[in-house]
């Protein structure tokens, strides 16, 4: 590629196979990113640890960085960029982690864009739902507090609908609303702490969603340090 020129930008939409719900992300991905790029980026965009074994399969031929006791490959991972697939929209090509379980996330290449110097890349622009250690992660610690928390809603649900069905019938029954003013806001004051209470209780019941955000700073620092994962922990995408 002309070093001169920016580079292309692929729009890839990533399904990781076999899993329901859908677990997906589109990613916008400059053609001048590497296969090592490109593998660094997916284990950030679905939270992989890059502690197994990889490989891209692309026009008939593996590629993918070397571990130990792995894969060989005949190509540089950190040489071969994507634009020397020439990828056309709509083609796919398949990305596999952990052999053992055989994660396989199908990419297609969904538009071909040009540079834009507002963004930085790469990018995700959309996706659905946690990763799958996330989601693990998750069920393990929701399973812990569950009943806890479904306690506790059930204590104090009860106690707050008949305190709040208390404060419309006494102020119903003021002669002299005037009076009883400072009694009322005192306990509507109560009433709001409660609800705020249960609403935070409430939402730790509620599925979580993947952060596209707290994502895209990782891939950031990521396009700032090419070549390996961030160090930091970026266990909260």
């Amino acid at each position: 590629m002309d070093a001169d020129r920016e580079p292309v930008i692929y729009q890839l939409r990533v399904v990781l196979e076999g899993i329901s719900p859908l677990i997906w992300r589109k990613l916008l991905v400059p053609g001048d990113y590497s296969i090592a790029d490109l593998h660094f980026s997916l284990q950030i965009a679905f939270d992989w640890d890059d502690w197994n074994l990889h490989r891209f399969f692309i026009h008939g031929k593996d590629y993918g960085i070397y571990h130990s006791g792995g894969m060989n490959f005949s190509d540089d991972p950190y040489q071969v960029q994507l634009t020397d697939f020439r990828f056309r929209k709509s083609e796919k090509f398949l990305y596999e982690y952990d052999f053992f379980n055989s994660w396989k996330h199908l990419i297609r290449v969904e538009d071909i864009l040009s540079f834009d110097s507002k963004k930085k890349y790469p990018l995700c622009t959309g996706g659905g739902n946690l990763s799958v250690l996330k989601a693990a992660r998750k069920a393990e610690e929701f399973a812990k507090v569950e009943d806890e928390i479904s306690k506790q809603l059930k204590d104090k649900l009860p106690a707050f609908l008949k305190e709040y069905q208390e404060l419309i019938n006494f102020v119903a029954d003021q002669e002299n609303a005037g009076e009883a003013i400072g009694i009322i806001r005192g306990k509507a004051r109560r009433l709001q702490g409660e609800a705020e209470e249960i609403k935070k209780l409430n939402q730790l019941l509620l599925p979580d969603t993947f952060k596209r955000r707290k994502l895209n700073r990782h891939l950031l620092h990521y396009s700032q340090n090419r070549g390996r994962l961030p160090e930091e922990d970026w266990d909260e995408v």
